[in-house]
């Protein structure tokens, strides 16, 4: 899957140009709405073509790519409040969240440690999700 963005050069050709882009938004489906009211625009593999094709201006054809994906295709976890800030540049502030009652819930150090290396094994697994090598689902919201 893709999100939906627009770009625009600005004094092409010329010493000052600059390119721009936007991510489009739309509104927040299910899944999206108990976290914001608006969500990037997030087109199924079969929805790219469309989107990227030039002959495709009209208005009732482009606000059928402009809608919210389906809820099924988004999963979350809570991250550190680290990844609000710019100066904190790395990839550990989007490690999931080890949670107080998860922990608190170890009754000796050996089971501490377990949760921790599971949670550890969690996050290299999530990871890899990202990694490109699995097929993301098309518009239909199937693999």
């Amino acid at each position: 899957m893709s999100v939906a963005g627009i770009w625009y050069a600005w004094r092409p050709g010329t010493p000052d140009e600059r390119l721009s882009f936007s991510i489009l938004t739309t509104a927040a489906n299910t899944f999206m709405s108990t976290i914001h009211d608006r969500m990037p625009v997030i087109l199924g593999r079969s929805d790219e073509d469309a989107w990227l094709d030039p002959g495709v201006y009209e208005q009732e054809a482009l606000q059928q790519l402009l809608r919210p994906c389906p809820s099924s295709w988004l999963t979350s976890v809570e991250v550190s409040p680290l990844v609000n800030s710019a100066k904190n540049n790395t990839a550990a502030v989007l490690e999931p969240v080890v949670t107080t009652a998860l922990l608190s819930s170890c009754h000796s150090l050996r089971q501490f440690r377990s949760v921790l290396s599971l949670i550890f094994a969690s996050a290299t697994v999530c990871h890899c999700m990202f990694d490109g090598a699995s097929a993301p689902p098309d518009s239909s919201g199937t693999m």
